[in-house]
């Protein structure tokens, strides 16, 4: 993929999830963790922490 391809794929992406009545949280929430459906923290099996509810309130200070 060049950058070009990937900046296409993204925005038609988030176009066709903002088509689809999401949110800009449900967004950010579903390019983090897929098809969660509410944030989450922890540590996964391999040791690594996560926390998607600090990465979807980055996302939305970044829009604001």
């Amino acid at each position: 993929m060049t950058p070009a391809r990937e900046w296409y794929v993204v925005t038609r992406l988030f176009d066709m999830w903002l088509n689809d009545g999401m949110t800009e949280a449900q967004i950010a929430l579903k390019w983090n963790a897929g098809g969660a459906s509410r944030c989450s923290r922890g540590i996964n099996r391999y040791g690594v922490a996560y926390d998607s509810c600090a990465y979807v309130a980055e996302v939305l200070a970044m829009l604001r």
